[in-house]
């Protein structure tokens, strides 16, 4: 059995979210958004942060790294997220699916 398997096991009766936390679920309306794929990169993961964690601050340099995505990418992904109604970003505290992060 593989590493991650094991792993797996283990936290299933520890980890109060169980197989919750090797899983992102996904609104179904976001794939009929129009979205190109740095939006939708972006987004997907900005809602797999708000799921696993609470207090979550991340520059634009610090997510153009973590999703390999320019600066610029994110800025404009940012905007157009904005635009669309998917999140909002209010004094650097990003709003997303009424989950909110600093």
């Amino acid at each position: 059995m593989s590493d991650s398997r094991e792993d797996l096991k283990k936290t299933q009766g520890t980890d109060k979210r169980g197989l919750d936390r090797y899983r992102t679920e996904l609104p179904n309306i976001i794939f009929d958004s129009d979205l190109d794929v740095y939006e939708l990169a972006l987004y997907v993961h900005l809602k797999h942060i708000a799921a696993s964690e609470c207090n979550y601050s991340a520059s634009d340099k610090d997510l153009s790294e973590k999703i390999k995505i320019s600066i610029r990418k994110i800025k404009k992904a940012k905007k157009s997220l904005e635009k669309k109604g998917l999140i909002k970003n209010i004094k650097n505290e990003i709003i997303l699916q009424g989950v909110r992060w600093p």
